[in-house]
């Protein structure tokens, strides 16, 4: 017997607010996100948001702004979609919002590795 299957309506209710829960958008700001993408200098700063939208990335944190430091990555997660008239960036991450938070605070750099290759390669 399939547990969603039974008609109950607190059941679908249970379901509908598991899958939210799953699936909410987490935004912040691209102002308290730094971009860093592996494999494409071409890429300006300004398309980096438009670069990373619907790609899976690297949650990562540094103490410093310096792209040539080694980051410590604490998880992966989907950047859902870009705002860039609002200057948001929203995120499906895979640990919590309060390990986002308590990690990372202002300093949340996400990374990008860029697997495509040009005619030149």
């Amino acid at each position: 017997m399939n547990l969603f299957d039974t008609g109950s309506d607190v059941l679908r209710w249970l379901e509908a607010f598991l899958l939210y829960r799953l699936y909410k958008k987490r935004a912040t700001s691209l102002d308290d996100v730094k971009i860093v993408i592996v494999g494409d200098d071409s890429i300006s700063t300004d398309m980096q948001p438009k670069a990373v939208d619907g790609n899976l990335v690297y949650l990562c944190h540094s103490a410093t702004d310096d792209t040539d430091e080694i980051l410590e990555c604490y998880g992966l997660g989907i950047v859902r979609s870009v705002d860039t008239v609002n200057e948001k960036l929203y995120l499906l991450p895979s640990i919590s919002t309060n390990e986002l938070q308590h990690s990372f605070g202002l300093s949340l750099k996400i990374l990008w590795f860029n697997r495509r290759r040009s005619a030149d390669d």
